[in-house]
């Protein structure tokens, strides 16, 4: 996803999940797509609680702010597309205006961290304003710290954090620096951790940011690609750290 496209509206495309783009949005977002073929698929997802999360960035998008202005203002936008937010016309919905998220994950790679703590924020802000259920706030910065793109601040927003150890020499997941960068990235999100920045984790639903043990799902990730047997037992390893910030997948 590119934040801020044509008409200053979020550019997105999910490839076969997305048939050209509605009259409503040719007119005031033609960067957004009609991706209502996805919709009964999240919704049987969500029926089975299976939580669905839009990802924000990766290594080609555009996705910078120029003030905090501009990042609250665009985590309103995106309420209003993917969440229960109402001040965008529901036609621009690229789901449908039948369907709603469960949250949304931040993938900045652009190396660039202004603002995105007060986004994080302002998202948080957003989802306050829905009791009906929970919504979640997940990141996914490059194993070595700090990350260049997603401020620990803003990490401490989230619920989930899914540090890529792949395609990273110094940490992912096949060399010997591992263990020690997955030790370091649990003690970066504890409260008033040397080297944070920050004495305090925001309430989330889950309490406290969850650390996870993002992999590369194919060779083509890069270095650090481990497969089936191997990475059971590297993951084995994170968890007899037994570190404050361990997420589990159980």
């Amino acid at each position: 996803m590119t934040f801020f496209g044509p008409s200053s509206y979020p550019t997105i495309n999910l490839g076969p999940g997305c048939t050209g783009s509605t009259s409503a949005q040719q007119a005031s977002a033609p960067g957004l797509m009609n991706c209502t073929t996805l919709a009964p698929e999240i919704a049987a997802c969500q029926q089975i609680g299976k939580k669905v999360l839009v990802s924000l960035g990766g290594a080609v998008a555009s996705t910078s702010f120029v003030s905090d202005d501009q990042a609250t203002e665009f985590a309103a936008t995106l309420w209003s597309l993917f969440g229960t937010g109402t001040i965008e016309n529901p036609d621009l919905r690229p789901f449908g205006p039948g369907v709603v998220v469960d949250g949304f994950d931040i993938d900045n790679e652009n190396h660039d961290t202004s603002h995105y703590e007060v986004f994080a924020a302002a998202l948080r802000a957003q989802f306050a304003t829905d009791p009906t259920k929970p919504y979640y706030l997940s990141a996914a910065p490059q194993c070595p710290r700090p990350d260049a793109s997603i401020p620990l601040g803003a990490m401490r927003h989230a619920d989930f954090i899914w540090v890529q150890f792949f395609n990273n020499l110094v940490c992912d997941l096949s060399g010997a620096g591992f263990v020690d960068a997955f030790a370091a990235w649990s003690a970066d999100l504890s409260n008033g951790t040397a080297g944070s920045g920050h004495t305090t984790n925001y309430t989330t639903p889950l309490g406290v940011p969850r650390l996870f043990v993002g992999a590369g799902a194919w060779p083509g990730a890069g270095s650090g690609y481990v497969e089936g047997a191997g990475l059971a037992t590297v993951v084995s390893g994170a968890r007899e750290l037994n570190t404050d910030r361990r997420g589990s997948s159980e």
